[in-house]
C-alpha cells in the first residue's frame, strides 16, 4: 500500500484520532499534515525497524513480510 492508502485505512478505523487540523509540530517546524499523519509514519518507521513491513522506495509502497 502506498503512504496515502494507509492513511485512508487507518483514518476510516480510527477517525476521532485521526484530526487533520491538529497541526504537527516537529523539531520546531509546524507542517501542513495532521499530527496523527507524522504519528503513522513513526509507527511505520518501527514495523520496518522490527523487520515487519518492507518500504520499497522505487514503488513508493509499504508491504508487510
Amino acid at each position: 500500500m502506498n503512504i496515502h492508502d494507509i492513511y485512508r485505512v487507518i483514518q476510516s478505523r480510527y477517525p476521532s484520532d485521526c484530526d487533520d487540523k491538529e497541526p504537527c509540530e516537529h523539531k520546531g517546524h509546524f507542517y501542513q499534515h495532521g499530527e496523527w499523519k507524522h504519528l503513522v509514519r513513526d509507527a511505520l518507521q518501527g514495523l520496518k525497524k522490527d523487520r515487519l513491513v518492507k518500504y520499497h522506495a522505487g514503488k513508493d509502497i509499504w508491504k508487510h513480510i
